[in-house]
């Protein structure tokens, strides 16, 4: 099961401000200098990013054996239905002839169409 890290910013005044430690050429190295930190906050760092990208892709995976297996007992449902049309069909004829019942009455549905039987 995946922990989630509960990532928290980081607190406090001035987190923004940067002091020049080193200029050469056309670079310039600055310092993040906040006036006060009154929370760490979470470090972004390899080892968090894989924790993250990792239980992405493990629920990427679950939900693709999710699919399949969904996809396979659907297989399976539709198998069992065509074989248990098959069995009645063995044994009564076609659908086509098998009177439905319905509120109004009997119908027989037929390649013609439907008829009212009673």
């Amino acid at each position: 099961m995946y922990e989630r890290i509960n990532w928290k910013a980081r607190r406090g005044t001035g987190l923004n401000k940067f002091t020049e430690r080193e200029r050469s050429g056309n670079t310039v190295l600055l310092i993040n200098t906040p006036d006060s930190i009154t929370e760490e906050g979470t470090e972004v760092s390899p080892a968090n990013l894989n924790h993250m990208d990792d239980g992405i892709e493990r629920a990427h995976l679950d939900i693709a054996n999710e699919v399949r297996e969904r996809e396979y007992q659907f297989g399976e449902l539709l198998n069992n239905f065509q074989d248990l049309i098959r069995l009645i069909e063995s044994n009564l004829g076609p659908l086509s002839r098998i009177p439905l019942v319905t509120e109004e009455g009997y119908f027989l549905v037929t390649d013609e169409g439907d008829y009212l039987v009673a």
